[in-house]
C-alpha cells in the first residue's frame, strides 16, 4: 500500500518574487527524497507574476500549491497562511530569493526523523549573482545574549509545535518574526537542533542603503523582543557594551576601510543600533 501521507511541507512566503522564485523552485526540484513532500508558495499580495511563475513549476510528482496570503501584509501572515494550507507532519521555511543546496531536504528530514521538533540550517551568504560574501554563517543565532534561534530563511518545526504555539505572531512584520516563534517554543521545553548539512545560498542585499534599512528594522525588532521576553530573562545590554559598539562603528566608518566585508558589517551594525533607538521610542522601553 502506497503511503499518501505528506511527510514534509516546504513553505515559501513571498511578495513580488517572480524574478527570483524560479531559481529556488529549481533548487528544490533537485532534492532527492524517499518520502512524499510538497511545496507551498504563500503569495503575500504580489502585484507581479509570482503566482503564475510558481504554478509553472508544479508537477504531479511534486506539487507546488499557491495560496493567497494577501489579507495582511507581512512575512508572518504569509507563513501562517502557508502552514494552514500545508499537509506535512513537518514544515520547513525558505525564502524565494535564496536557493537550497543539494541534500538540504534530506538533512532536515533526517533530523526530524531522529526526534527533532525545531531545526535550523546553515547560511552561505552570496550576492544576487551568487558570489560568496564573507564567511558562511555556521551555527544558530545567539547575538542577543539570550536563547538561540535560526534564520527564518532556513528553519523548520513539527506541526504539533506550531499548533501548540498558535502559529507565528503577526505583530512582528520586519524583523524578530522567526525569533519570537523559536523562543516561545524553547520556553515551552522544545529543543532547537542545528543541522549543518542543510545549507542554503542566502542572498545579501546588494546596496548599502538597502542593507542599512534591513538592519534598522532588525534592530527595531530587538526592542519589541525585549519588551516581550524581558520578564522571561532576556537581558538588557550594558551601557559599556553599547558604547563599545558605537565606537567600533564610528572607527570603521571614519577610517574608510577598503575591506568590503568590514564596511558591510559596519553598515549593518549602524542600521541595527539606529533601529534600536527608533524601537525604544516606538515601544516605550529602552533597549539600546
Amino acid at each position: 500500500m502506497v503511503d499518501s501521507r505528506v511527510h514534509v511541507s516546504v513553505v515559501i512566503p513571498c511578495y513580488n518574487a517572480a524574478g527570483v522564485l524560479g531559481g529556488q523552485l529549481v533548487a528544490l526540484q533537485r532534492q532527492i527524497a524517499s518520502f512524499k513532500w510538497e511545496i507551498i508558495v504563500a503569495d503575500n499580495g504580489s502585484t507581479d507574476a509570482t503566482a503564475f511563475t510558481a504554478a509553472q513549476y508544479s508537477t504531479q510528482s511534486l506539487p507546488v500549491v499557491v495560496c493567497d496570503a494577501s489579507a495582511h501584509r507581512g512575512v508572518n501572515h504569509a507563513r501562517n497562511v502557508g502552514v494552514r494550507n500545508s499537509r506535512g507532519d513537518f514544515i520547513l521555511l525558505c525564502d524565494a530569493d535564496d536557493q537550497v543546496t543539494d541534500g538540504w531536504l534530506a538533512a532536515m528530514s533526517e533530523a526530524f526523523t531522529s526526534g527533532a521538533s525545531l531545526v535550523g540550517g546553515r547560511l552561505m551568504r552570496v550576492t544576487p549573482d551568487r558570489r560568496p560574501v564573507g564567511v558562511a554563517d555556521d551555527g544558530l543565532r545567539k547575538d542577543l545574549s539570550y536563547l538561540p534561534w535560526p534564520q527564518g530563511a532556513n528553519c523548520g518545526f513539527s506541526r504539533p509545535v506550531y499548533d501548540e504555539l498558535g502559529g507565528f505572531d503577526e505583530g512582528y512584520t520586519r524583523g524578530g518574526d522567526e525569533t519570537d516563534f523559536f523562543w516561545r517554543a524553547q520556553l515551552r521545553g522544545y529543543t532547537l537542533e542545528y543541522v549543518r548539512a542543510a545549507a542554503i545560498l542566502y542572498t545579501e542585499k546588494p546596496v548599502s542603503k538597502q542593507r542599512f534599512w534591513q538592519y534598522y528594522y532588525y534592530g527595531r525588532s530587538h526592542v519589541q523582543l525585549f519588551k516581550a521576553f524581558a520578564a522571561a530573562g532576556m537581558p538588557r545590554g550594558s551601557i559599556w557594551s553599547v558604547l563599545r559598539a558605537w565606537l567600533e562603528i564610528l572607527r570603521i566608518l571614519v577610517a574608510g576601510v577598503r575591506s568590503g566585508d568590514r564596511r558591510r558589517i559596519a553598515i549593518q551594525h549602524l542600521g541595527q543600533r539606529v533601529g534600536r533607538i527608533g524601537g525604544s521610542a516606538a515601544f516605550r522601553v529602552w533597549y539600546l
